[in-house]
């Protein structure tokens, strides 16, 4: 009987032991962990996500409907690595793959002006745009951005700036904000 309680209390206390082990990440990892879980998040278009993007974007709300679909379907991204900028501060660097947004502006813009003409861009270039995007060989670009996330009473907070949205898709934020400012 005794052998079987020492059996029974060597078994649990391994299993407390593997347990202590399992949630013993690093605080760099667990900033990895939150940025990889944001990035899965919007690949998949989950709601939570659009609502930490819209600080980035002028609108009072996001959605994953129409073109913005596309970005986050065919998203890639590779985790470079992982700083710590102070106790409670990480910066976890990041290659985003995503469709080339200028170059499918471009030439969507392109195709509208042949096939309509000048008046015929404000009826036709969003289907143009939406077919460029759509298309399975359309250019796609990469992007390094740093993205911050903040430890904060044990809880992890990926922080989004204007680079990171700007990567997510594909540049477009940039570039529609170089075309107000040459216009």
């Amino acid at each position: 009987m005794r052998k079987k309680s020492l059996i029974i209390m060597i078994f649990v206390m391994c299993f407390l032991l593997e347990g202590c082990g399992l949630s013993n990440k690093t605080d760099k990892e667990r900033a990895k962990e939150v940025v990889i879980s944001f990035l899965d998040g919007y690949k998949q278009k989950d709601k939570s996500v659009s609502e930490l993007l819209l600080g980035t974007i002028e609108s009072d709300y996001m959605s994953f409907d129409g073109i913005s679909s596309n970005f986050a379907e065919r998203l890639k991204y590779e985790i470079k690595s992982c700083q710590g900028k102070d106790e409670n501060i990480y910066s976890v660097e990041v290659e985003i793959e995503t469709i080339d947004f200028e170059k499918a502006f471009n030439n969507a813009y392109q195709k509208t002006i042949k096939k309509y003409g000048e008046e015929g861009i404000r009826k036709n270039f969003l289907n143009e745009m939406k077919q460029e995007i759509e298309r399975k060989e359309c250019i796609f670009k990469k992007i390094d951005c740093n993205v911050t996330v903040r430890k904060i009473k044990r809880e992890f907070k990926i922080q989004i700036d204007d680079v990171f949205a700007n990567a997510l898709t594909g540049g477009m934020n940039k570039y529609l904000f170089s075309l107000q400012e040459e216009g």
